[in-house]
């Protein structure tokens, strides 16, 4: 194993290793494993990526919560110097026992514009026959003609499709809001029942639009 890692690297996972008794909610931690840990990211001259806003990145989800940050990012020296304002955050867990990471790095290099099709299996066959240009007008008016009618069909087809706006914004707010909350004493039953309608509702969503 070399003494440092070149060029630019972002070492982005689930470890399952903490680095220090600070890293878990009950105050314990594996000396051995967490020093092997510790000079490991010495040695390779690794930075840790601080996390802004929260204190854990993991949880078990039970009434006496284990809490703990199992999840971060490690840079590279050359790249911790090249991206200076480099930053984590992170957003609400709905569904899942980890915290997702959302990794900020300036750069100069633009970014493309990417186009995202809904694939949604009934989408084709409510708006081909849409597509039905008339041969009485010219090419140009028949293909604003037929797009102006998909256009306006598409639309109607998302909103049948789509959830209430503030549903699932609002679901996992509360779903955040909660975890953070456990984070400093237990969550109460009812708020581990809120916790979970809110959790079944986003998961019952996901399935929809796999579905659709």
């Amino acid at each position: 194993m070399t003494d440092h890692v070149p060029d630019c690297w972002a070492i982005a996972s689930d470890f399952n290793l903490t680095r220090d008794s600070s890293e878990n909610n009950h105050g314990n931690t594996n000396v051995s494993l967490s020093s092997a840990f510790n000079s490991t990211i010495e040695r390779l001259n690794l930075f840790d990526l601080p996390l802004v806003d929260r204190l854990f990145t993991w949880s078990n989800h039970r009434s006496t919560p284990t809490l703990a940050r199992l999840d971060c990012v490690l840079l590279s020296l050359h790249m911790s110097h090249t991206f200076l304002d480099s930053s984590m955050s992170s957003f609400p867990k709905p569904t899942s026992y980890h915290t997702p990471i959302l990794l900020r790095m300036s750069t100069s290099i633009p970014k493309a514009n990417l186009f995202r099709f809904e694939t949604a299996w009934d989408y084709l066959p409510i708006i081909l026959p849409a597509w039905a240009p008339s041969s009485e007008r010219g090419v140009a008016a028949m293909m604003v003609s037929s797009l102006k009618v998909i256009r306006c069909m598409s639309k109607a087809w998302a909103r049948r499709k789509q959830a209430s706006p503030t549903l699932l914004p609002n679901c996992k707010i509360v779903i955040y809001l909660l975890n953070v909350l456990e984070e400093g004493r237990r969550l109460s039953t009812g708020e581990h029942l809120l916790r979970r309608d809110c959790q079944d509702r986003l998961t019952l969503t996901v399935r929809e639009r796999t579905a659709y």
